[in-house]
């Protein structure tokens, strides 16, 4: 490769850093269930069961922290683009959320019991955790020759609305996970 080459490409990168805040509560995904006849666990056990592959390195038994994995960031941008398949693959290829892990700001984690019926008369019983506000940020590479900065950042405000992030989130018709885009910035990459 030529130093003009290098020089193209690294005038084309981008790193974006994008602050969100939470518009409805989020629902986290991982979730312990039994049948309710099991005596087995108590609520209380079942529910730090369902949060445990949630929670940050910093997390205390009393103070939680919670963190999402950076991959459902980037999934959720690939998705707000629709059923557009070049643009999808487009964006798939183009932008890599940094973070392994995005550890979010957010109030008290709270148990929600729900039911969910099941064939044949039985029911089972679902301990998850709920945070009613939350915000994080979180930090996009990308390629401009593919999206620009207005671009990612239209996809992040679709993806607040239509996607949402968690279980129960927008995309699968439920209402947990949606969030607002509250400020972008960008950067141009510096070549190594």
């Amino acid at each position: 490769m030529t130093k003009a080459t290098n020089q193209q490409e690294s005038d084309n990168l981008r790193r974006a850093r994008f602050d969100i805040e939470s518009l409805t509560p989020m629902l986290l995904r991982g979730w312990a269930d039994h049948p309710v006849h099991d005596n087995a666990s108590t609520p209380d056990e079942l529910f730090r069961r369902s949060i445990e592959t949630f929670l940050a390195p910093e997390s205390t038994k009393t103070t939680p922290k919670i963190q999402l994995r950076g991959v459902w960031f980037k999934m959720m941008l690939v998705d707000a683009v629709g059923d557009q398949t070049i643009k999808r693959r487009n964006i798939h290829n183009a932008c890599i959320v940094m973070e392994d892990q995005v550890v979010l700001k957010h109030s008290p984690v709270k148990m929600r019991k729900d039911a969910i019926a099941l064939p044949a008369h039985h029911r089972r019983i679902l301990y998850r955790g709920q945070i009613d506000t939350w915000s994080c940020s979180f930090t996009v590479f990308y390629n401009r020759d593919y999206i620009d900065k207005r671009g990612l950042a239209a996809l992040v405000e679709a993806g607040g609305i239509t996607i949402g992030l968690g279980s129960g989130r927008a995309q699968k018709n439920g209402p947990f996970g949606q969030f607002q885009l509250k400020r972008v910035t960008a950067r141009r990459l510096k070549a190594a």
